[in-house]
């Protein structure tokens, strides 16, 4: 999909708002693909993972999601830029060690609602920090997004939506 920020109206705040990219001539492989991410999302409130807030079609059939709007940089931008250079060998790496372990929380909470992400990359995290006025108190906070390619199971481990397979790229 294709991500805008906008505005909603009720409530009125800024949202991601994800569409399908290829609009209404996208197949129908593309749209379930589509359609699983809010599946998988709705299972998820987790301070770590990008909140949804609506999903549907609109009337000329385009699908949508309205998602938590969330400023920040990829996780390897962050790592490699300003934030994590200049400072002693040590708060570096603990620093590191303090984002990995964030969102290691997120994407357990996520396995243990059945959710797998698949697609897990540092493009696919952002970071935010005070410089990004995302946090109330100084900390670094990271976002998982982009849960399209997720695998959604039951309490069992039992596969309720596989659309990929094996050998498919």
């Amino acid at each position: 999909g294709v991500v805008y920020e906008a505005e909603q109206q009720h409530p009125r705040r800024s949202v991601a708002l994800k569409v399908i990219r290829g609009g209404r001539i996208v197949d129908e492989y593309q749209v379930k693909l589509f359609r699983r991410e809010a599946q998988a999302l709705a299972r998820l409130k987790h301070p770590g993972i990008a909140a949804i807030y609506e999903a549907g079609r609109t009337d000329d059939g385009c699908d949508y999601l309205v998602m938590e709007l969330v400023r920040g940089i990829p996780l390897l931008d962050y790592v490699k830029g300003r934030r994590l250079t200049g400072m002693q060998a040590s708060s570096n790496i603990r620093q590191r060690l303090e984002l990995f372990l964030k969102i290691c929380e997120a994407i357990s909470y996520a396995h243990q609602r059945g959710v797998i992400h698949r697609d897990l990359k540092p493009a696919n995290i952002l970071v935010a920090d005070e410089s990004e006025g995302q946090t109330l108190d100084g900390r670094v906070e990271v976002k998982v997004l982009d849960f399209g390619l997720a695998r959604i199971t039951d309490e069992d481990g039992a596969v309720v939506s596989d659309l990929s397979q094996a050998g498919q790229v």
